[in-house]
């Protein structure tokens, strides 16, 4: 009796072809993802990215019918923290409303991260910043922007919309999701925690804590605006001119507004 065996597999000759028709798929399709890629290096791509988690947010708080929102915060540099804005990235947290007593967990109200949501991480050479010195920073009575705990301060806020999906102003405290304070609980969330747990490389982002946080991380008002600057063009700035040679010009100039009741940008 005569077997007939089927060769499986390809053969060389089309081997050799598909080899060579994903260098050609590559070789196009590289350029239009560098172009996408430096796209989001400028302000306007980086405009766009924002436009797009907030609309996200918004929806989570209409779905959820629960306070949502984004949080702008740069994460932990360990040598020095309050320089964190100089030399780590900045991301978006979408963050979620906890009031007080939910799950038994909560003695006051407070904001931590959702589950399941990674941070978005904001091109390097980007930021952003609500342009507001808030908590500890105020006591000197200084209105700019020129020292390190007043740039964590402007380069931290948050964005939060209501179950309606209007972005509203309301006072955020974040915390990590096990509610731990001090330095010696434990908690295991691996985005926003307390300063020993981020150390022990746990988390990523700090939470608020009491006023006389030394990083100046306290609860503050949600925000309406901010402005997006170029971080290697503060960096080379000497320091006394940060804020009057650039900063006050692109406030005055370019600062966005959000539209409460859309959530879309509107340049003054």
């Amino acid at each position: 009796m005569k077997i007939n065996h089927r060769q499986s597999g390809m053969s060389l000759l089309e081997e050799v072809l598909v080899i060579a028709i994903i260098a050609v798929v590559i070789f196009f399709a590289l350029p239009a993802a560098r172009q996408l890629f430096n796209s989001l290096e400028t302000p306007s791509g980086t405009k766009s990215l924002i436009s797009s988690a907030l609309a996200s947010a918004r929806a989570i708080a209409s779905r959820e019918q629960q306070y949502v929102g984004i949080r702008f915060q740069h994460a932990w540099y360990d040598d020095a923290p309050e320089q964190s804005p100089l030399k780590m990235p900045q991301y978006m947290i979408f963050i979620e409303y906890k009031p007080r007593g939910q799950d038994g967990t909560t003695d006051q109200d407070i904001f931590t991260a959702i589950d399941g949501i990674e941070p978005i991480k904001l091109p390097e050479n980007i930021g952003v910043m609500d342009m507001v010195i808030d908590g500890t920073n105020t006591i000197d009575g200084d209105a700019e922007i020129d020292e390190s705990l007043e740039l964590v301060d402007t380069t931290t806020f948050s964005i939060v919309f209501s179950p309606s999906g209007k972005m509203v102003v309301m006072t955020v405290q974040t915390r990590n999701r096990d509610n731990v304070r001090n330095a010696v609980d434990f908690s295991e969330d691996d985005v926003i925690n307390t300063e020993t747990n981020i150390e022990k490389g746990i988390a990523m982002f700090l939470q608020d804590a009491a006023p006389d946080n030394s990083l100046g991380l306290v609860p503050e008002d949600s925000r309406r605006a901010f402005i997006i600057y170029d971080r290697n063009i503060f960096r080379d700035l000497p320091k006394d001119d940060r804020y009057d040679r650039y900063l006050k010009d692109l406030k005055n100039r370019e600062m966005i507004y959000i539209n409460p009741y859309t959530g879309t940008f509107i340049n003054k």
